[in-house]
């Protein structure tokens, strides 16, 4: 009797010894719980993801260290990198991942960890891309003008979108036209929502009506053009349109002289302001059915006259860019007669050097002198 109680003494003491060793007990590794923690589940392509796994044994709240964890992505191994971590006393264990930063749409993922043969739940984590294929984006115009004044600047914007990537900053937008002599080309950069807005500007180098494309390109991608009308400076000349001196009974050959008063030329800039101190220069294209004696006579000053064609005159604005025109017409007076008479077409030429180039302008007068017969 004593030898047996003396075995079951001893029995007692190996349990009792088994139960009280270290580590996670007589329960396997695969027995416990694991938790997976991802605090970050929208990082950039190229990036080290913060994980954590804590494991759990019922019953067993330290003592838990030195359990290896493993930290993988089963569905997309070759976006993350494998990692190992051991656990602590209290059987957290942390570690890093490194994504590959090479995607270029974003790519949605699992992640899981691992003792042994037990298993987390996996977590669901979304990679974004940092090298944006831009060429998988569209590009539109955002520009309201239609229509702007030689040598004025104007906004113009563009809206970038794309398919897979919400900030949009940064991205580089180039703005040109089909004629850089007018409009030259302007980067800008998107806001987070793709937008870029920036000032061109006009050149003062169009002397008639001129549409320009405006468009915008990022990488590849060159929007649609928005047409944009560039309005020149004005020249108008006003001369009279026509004239008549009626005589009677005057001898034949004599010059009938129009004093044209009043004639003049007004130049302004594209917004309609006037162009003052600018010079202009007047001429006579022709006279139609001129015979010897018709001729149109400038005056410059007091003194000089001018004969025109072939003879030119330049007048200088003043600050409301109007330039009086001092000038006659001298007409060969026809035999009398009833109905009788003299008609001579003159055709004027106008021009100004302005910065934007050369501007020009034509009118054209109906001289006309009549003879009657004297009274007997």
């Amino acid at each position: 009797m004593r030898y047996l109680k003396f075995i079951g003494l001893l029995q007692i003491f190996v349990l009792a010894l088994l139960s009280g060793c270290g580590g996670v007990g007589d329960n396997s590794e695969s027995s416990g719980t694991l938790v997976l923690t991802v605090t970050n589940t929208t990082p950039n392509a190229g990036t080290a993801i913060p994980v954590s796994a804590q494991y759990g044994l019922v019953g067993k709240v330290n003592g838990m260290n030195g359990l290896k964890v493993t930290f993988s992505s089963p569905d997309h191994p070759e976006l993350i990198a494998p990692n190992t971590a051991y656990t602590d006393s209290s059987g957290l264990a942390q570690a890093l991942l490194q994504t590959n930063g090479s995607i270029t749409k974003p790519v949605t993922l699992q992640l899981i960890a691992k003792v042994d043969d037990l298993l987390s739940l996996p977590v669901s984590i979304t990679l974004n891309p940092v090298n944006i294929d831009l060429s998988l984006g569209t590009l539109a115009m955002k520009t309201t003008v239609a229509a702007v004044n030689a040598g004025a600047s104007f906004s113009v914007g563009a809206q970038y979108t794309h398919p897979y990537v919400k900030d949009l900053h940064g991205i580089t937008v180039t703005f040109s036209s089909d004629r850089p002599d007018i409009v030259a080309p302007v980067t800008g950069v998107t806001d987070p929502n793709g937008l870029t807005v920036v000032n061109m500007v006009a050149k003062n180098v169009v002397t008639t009506p001129t549409t320009v494309n405006i468009t915008a390109t990022v990488a590849n991608i060159v929007s649609a053009p928005a047409p944009l009308l560039v309005n020149p400076p004005t020249l108008v000349l006003s001369p009279p349109a026509s004239a008549t001196f009626n005589l009677t009974g005057a001898p034949e050959g004599a010059v009938a002289r129009f004093v044209v008063a009043g004639a003049n030329v007004v130049i302004k800039d594209a917004a309609g302001n006037p162009i003052q101190n600018q010079a202009v220069t007047i001429s006579v294209q022709t006279i139609v059915n001129q015979v010897t004696g018709d001729d149109v006579v400038f005056f410059p000053d007091a003194t000089n006259q001018i004969i025109a064609p072939p003879g030119i005159l330049v007048v200088t604005t003043d600050s409301t860019g109007t330039a009086l025109i001092p000038l006659a017409v001298d007409i060969v007076v026809p035999a009398p007669a009833t109905g009788s008479q003299h008609v001579i077409g003159v055709f004027w030429n106008v021009s100004a050097s302005t910065p934007g180039g050369i501007l020009t302008g034509t009118a054209s007068t109906l001289f006309t002198v009549t003879n009657a017969p004297a009274a007997q």
